[in-house]
Parts: structure tokens; C-alpha cells; sequence
């Protein structure tokens, strides 16, 4: 612990005054000239001369480790939590001395708990089909601060550069293309590229609340550490120095492209290693770096969902799960006027409700693969490099159903991306039903658009059973079979072509029902994507550090 000058109190680092402070005296004292004194109780034992001896590039750290996921955090303090901020596990965590190598650069955190709290509820107001547990107060209260490691990379690019480049015009009934070589010297450095250094902390999550300004980092000093949390780099930092590469080639080419002589002309822009090469471009330097963030954990079953806030700059980033409930009271909301609307331009026949549901159970199939495919992606982490590179692709999943990894990270949506999605099939039907409604009599042609439909609908049922099948077993929903049921059974009627109408309304009401089935194994399946497997599970056990 850091003890106070004047009272022997614990000094912690406080945001306000980015200075020292005593909580018992009030006493202020400057970070960078505080020194840690010495653990009794962990220190015991030790030789006097020994503690003397420790390595300038390391510091003394208290690490706590989960025994529910095997997280762990380093702190400054031997204070025990009762809460762990990777799996939001409600524990006693035990905890040991390391010694720790100290990053170059840290940037002290900015943004108080309480701007944290207020940034945070901000986004809830938005988030209407958000469970309540994550408005509550008490769920709120448990941000807990963490510094994150990082790579900070210094870009330089400085020599002669050679592109390629074409000018296209027409002239009378020619097409006419002048190819050109631009020559020119660069001189240009790109100072600050940071990627986490954390396998646990997923890079979507440190996309959504990039960037930070690294104008504002300072020597990294241990006391900056006092009252918070850090996780430990374990990611190598060659890891992201290609990506760094591409980022500077990326702002060079962006501002050649400005440059008055080149902009009517169109650069041949070269592969990423090539452009390495055209633009010298070269890593000066590479630093440890700690960035702050505020970070809470709402754990459900064995999964768990993240609210990140940017602790320099208060960008928020969250996981939202949907309340099942509060989605179907809305949908039923807004399928009543929906329903009146319709009422009120075209008319209703049994054939023609037949063939609305069943464009609706196409769309839902469409949908529901999509996030069988997004599943895939997410609980192999194709998308994380940091996590690829410490654990590797697990074997009992096939990562060639769900496409390569991406070259550049997306962050992910939040209630708004299923929100869009359930306004785009509302649109989409509407505007299917208009156009049948616009070309002819439908119930004329039920049958022939029912079979083109049910063609269609193979499509998405072959590419999701495909999948299926390479999915986890914990996580195989075959949503989309139901939406097929639906389409097959409004196919089978319309080919009969039965006299009664009863017979149409009730194949509707059934094909309504698996529709529905499916839509909630939409949400089902969006659930998953916003919330994570416990993330230490695949990277260190608890039951090892017991």
C-alpha cells in the first residue's frame, strides 16, 4: 500500500485532483514522487536486503484470482473484493504477490464513477428491451475501474515512393485511359497506434470505446494503480503490428489522394505487404501501455454480458440482451395498428393472409441463419486476434462454416441491430404485399407464388442445417426449421386450392404459430450474440491458482 506522510493512512489516486489523497487527513501528494511501502503480511520472511534488490522495470502487485472463472486482476492494495469484473461472480477472491512488468506509459483515468453512472444510464434510456436488472442501482454501482494493457505503436515512413496510378476520359466515341507513375518523397510518423494487449478483453469491446487520446498518457508511475484494478498483458506485441502498418498506410494513401495533383487520378492502390513496401513504411518504436476503463459484468447462467466506459474519454459501449417479454408486448403493440392499416388499403382474403405469413416465415428464416453464422463467428472469437493468438480455434467446432477471420473488426450492435432488423421485416412485407397486390389479382395466383417461395425457403434451410450441425451443442437452436414449416404448410394448402376458407385461415394461424417460434428463437439467438462465455475459462482455470 501507498501510506500518507502524515497520518500513515492508505493513499489513493484520486480522479478529481489527478493527485494522491489521504481520506483521513486529506493530505494531497503528486503521483510520481509517492513511493510503495512494503506488505507486512506478504512480505514476511523476506531478507531486508533482498526487498532492496527488486528489478527497476518491475512492481510489486497484488494479483486476486476468481475461483468461479480463474480471472485475474492486479491491484496495489491486499484488500480483498467480493466481486469479480470478469464473470460478475459474487465471491471471495484469494489473492498473492507478483511481480509485475511495469508498462512505459499510463493514462490516468479521467472520468469519475459518478460521470460513469450517468453515461451509462444515458444509454439505457434507449435500450427499452434491455432487461431491468441492468437499470437497477445496485447493478450500476458495481463499475468497477480497470486499467487495460496496450500496445502502443510508433509508425515511420520516410523515402522515395513510386505509385501507380490512371486518369479515364471520354473523348468523341472514345474511351481514353493515361496510366501514370507518381514519384514523391514522404516523410511522415504516426505516433500512438494502440491495440489491447488482454486476451480476456475482446477487441470489439476496445473498438466500441476507442479511441484514446494519447496526447495524454504519462510515464507510468505504480502509484497511478492505487485504488483501482489492471489486467495483465499476455498478447505478443507483434501480434498487432501489421494491423498498425495498415492504419499508416491507410492515413498516407488517404492524404496523397488529397493532394491537388493526384485527385483527378486514380491510385492502383497495392496488397498490404506491398504498400508496406511502396510507402517505407517501418516501427520505430513499440511501448507497455495502461488506458483506463470502467467496466461492469451482468452475469446470467454461463454467460455474461459487458458495459464498457471509456475512462479518459466516456464513450460507452454495452452488451444488450433482450427481455422476451418486453419484446412480445411490443410487438403486439405494434401489430395492431399494422393489422388496421392493411384493413384499410387491401383486402383481406384467407389465400392472401396465407401468402403474408409466409413471405414473413422467409424473412425470419433469412434472418435466423444470419445469426446461426454470427454465433459461429462469436464463440470461436474468429474476430479476435488476442484470443486466437493465446488459446488458438477450439477443435470441436469447424470454423470453416462461418467464414474467415476479418480483417477489420466490427463492433457489436446493440438493441438497435434487432430493432432494425424487425422494422426492416415489417417494411419488406409491406412492401412484398404491395407489389402482389400492384401485379394481379393474388388469390388467382396463391399457388404459383406460394411455390416460388417455398423454393427460395431451400435455401436458407440447406445453408442453416450446414451450420447446425458445426454448431456447439449448447447452442444448437434450429429456428430457422420452424419458418420452413410455416412456408411448407401455406405451400400444401395453396396447392390443394381447398373450397372452404376455414381451411386457409387455419393453415395461416398454424404457419403464424411457427413464425412466432421462430421469431423467438431470433431473439434466442440475439441473446447469445450480446452476451460472452465466461472469457477466463479458456485462458487460465481458477482451481490452478488454489
Amino acid at each position: 500500500m501507498f501510506e500518507c506522510p502524515s497520518c500513515g493512512g492508505e493513499l489513493r489516486f484520486d480522479i478529481e485532483t489527478q493527485g494522491m489523497l489521504c481520506p483521513f487527513c486529506n493530505s494531497a501528494y503528486d503521483p510520481k514522487t509517492v513511493e510503495k511501502g512494503y506488505d507486512a503480511e506478504e512480505q514476511e520472511g523476506m531478507d531486508p536486503e533482498m526487498m532492496g534488490m527488486q528489478d527497476p522495470d518491475t512492481f510489486d502487485a497484488t494479483i486476486f484470482t476468481c475461483p468461479q472463472c480463474g480471472g485475474e486482476i492486479l491491484s496495489m492494495d491486499n484488500e480483498a473484493t467480493s466481486f469479480c469484473s470478469f464473470c460478475g461472480a459474487s465471491t471471495i477472491l484469494s489473492s498473492r504477490l507478483s511481480h509485475e512488468k511495469k508498462p512505459d506509459y499510463i493514462i490516468p483515468f479521467q472520468v469519475t464513477k459518478e460521470e460513469c453512472k450517468n453515461a451509462y444510464s444515458k444509454l439505457m434510456k434507449g435500450a427499452f428491451f434491455a432487461p431491468k436488472e441492468l437499470r437497477e442501482g445496485g447493478t450500476v454501482d458495481k463499475f468497477r475501474a480497470i486499467y487495460m494493457p496496450y500496445w502502443v505503436y510508433d509508425m515511420r515512413q520516410n523515402g522515395n515512393i513510386h505509385l501507380q496510378a490512371s486518369k479515364s476520359y471520354r473523348s468523341g466515341n472514345y474511351r481514353i485511359t493515361e496510366d501514370y507513375l507518381l514519384s514523391g518523397d514522404v516523410d511522415a510518423y504516426y505516433k500512438g497506434i494502440s491495440f489491447d494487449a488482454s486476451s480476456s478483453f475482446a477487441d470489439n469491446i476496445s473498438e466500441c470505446i476507442a479511441p484514446y487520446d494519447v496526447k495524454g498518457m504519462s510515464q507510468f508511475y505504480p502509484a497511478y494503480l492505487a485504488g483501482f484494478y489492471a489486467d495483465t498483458a499476455d498478447v505478443e506485441e507483434g501480434l498487432y503490428r501489421a494491423d498498425a502498418e495498415d492504419l499508416a498506410n491507410k492515413a498516407t494513401i488517404d492524404q496523397i489522394k488529397e493532394e491537388p495533383a493526384f485527385k483527378d487520378k486514380t491510385l492502383k492502390m497495392p496488397n498490404d505487404e506491398m504498400a508496406s513496401r511502396l510507402l517505407c513504411t517501418s516501427c520505430k518504436k513499440v511501448d507497455r501501455a495502461m488506458f483506463p476503463v470502467w467496466f461492469l459484468s451482468y452475469r446470467k447462467g454461463d454467460r455474461v454480458a459487458y458495459a464498457t466506459v471509456n475512462g479518459q474519454t466516456g464513450k460507452v459501449a454495452s452488451d444488450l440482451p433482450v427481455d422476451v417479454k418486453k419484446y412480445l408486448l411490443v410487438s403486439l403493440a405494434l401489430s395492431l395498428p399494422l393489422f388496421l392499416l392493411l384493413n384499410l388499403f387491401l383486402t383481406i382474403t384467407p389465400s392472401f393472409v396465407m401468402l403474408i405469413t409466409s413471405i414473413i416465415a422467409l424473412i425470419t428464416m433469412f434472418i435466423h441463419v444470419a445469426e446461426l453464422k454470427e454465433i459461429g463467428r462469436t464463440e470461436l472469437q474468429l474476430d479476435n486476434k488476442g484470443y486466437l493468438a493465446k488459446t488458438g480455434i477450439r477443435k470441436d467446432m469447424d470454423a470453416s462454416a462461418f467464414g474467415k477471420p476479418k480483417k477489420k473488426q466490427t463492433a457489436k450492435k446493440s438493441t438497435k441491430a434487432l430493432g432494425t432488423k424487425i422494422l426492416g421485416l415489417y417494411v419488406v412485407s409491406i412492401l412484398g404485399i404491395s407489389f402482389l397486390s400492384a401485379i394481379g389479382n393474388v388469390m388467382m395466383h396463391t399457388g404459383l407464388y406460394m411455390l416460388i417461395i417455398f423454393a427460395v425457403s431451400i435455401f436458407p434451410l440447406v445453408r442453416g442445417l450446414g451450420m447446425y450441425s458445426k454448431l456447439p451443442k449448447g447452442y444448437r437452436k434450429p429456428g430457422f426449421m420452424w419458418g420452413f414449416v410455416a412456408v411448407l404448410i401455406a405451400t400444401m394448402v395453396a396447392i390443394i386450392n381447398p373450397v372452404a376458407d376455414w381451411i386457409y385461415y387455419a393453415g395461416a394461424v398454424l404457419s403464424l404459430a411457427a413464425v412466432l417460434c421462430t421469431m423467438l428463437s431470433i431473439i434466442t439467438a440475439y441473446n447469445i450474440l450480446s452476451t460472452r462465455p465466461l472469457p477466463q475459462l479458456n485462458k487460465r482455470g481458477g482451481e490452478e491458482h488454489e
